[in-house]
This record gives structure tokens, sequence and C-alpha cells, in this order.
């Protein structure tokens, strides 16, 4: 099994549009379980705010190997959500490594 794990820093600053951001990362990514073949489980959450330099945003993936996280990478469905988290989002952190 692969783990993947991303973490992104947010362009809202304002804690209501932070809300709103993390809800369409939540909504355009959780919905791909059930979708993506080989993809067996996949969690977001916002950071609490309570530490200063914390990334806002983590993602938590598991794949059933290699070749199912690439093709999660490559799933049009996939791809339509990072388009849309790419303009809301200024940075990203990702590892990928064996569970």
């Amino acid at each position: 099994m692969i783990r993947h794990v991303v973490l992104w820093k947010l362009n809202a600053t304002h804690p209501e549009d932070r809300r709103h951001t993390v809800e369409g990362i939540t909504e355009r990514l959780e919905r791909l379980v059930g979708i993506v073949p080989g993809l067996l489980a996949l969690e977001v959450h916002a950071d609490l705010g309570s530490t200063g330099g914390n990334w806002d945003v983590l993602l938590l993936s598991e794949h059933e190997d290699e070749l199912a996280l690439a093709a999660y990478q490559d799933h049009p469905e996939h791809l339509k959500a990072t388009t849309w988290i790419r303009g809301v989002v200024q940075s990203r952190a990702a590892v990928d490594s064996r569970a």
C-alpha cells in the first residue's frame, strides 16, 4: 500500500474564505473514493490554526500500489480537482511512502 500525503498553504486569509476553500478542496477530493480505481481511502483535514507557521490543509490518501497512485494522479476527475485547487493555494508539499 502507498500513502500519499499533501500539505497546502491557502491563498485566502479571511477565516470565512479559508473555511469555504477547505470545503471546496474536501468536496472535490473525498468524492474520488469509489471513482478512482485503486484509491482505498482519502481524507482532507484543516489545520486547527492554533500554531503559527503550520500548513493550512492536509490530504491523506491510501492507494493499492504505485500503479494505483499513478492512475489516481492521471485520472480525469482528479485532474479536474487539482485544476481548481491550484487556483486557491499558494504552495504545496507532498510525500509518497510505503505503508
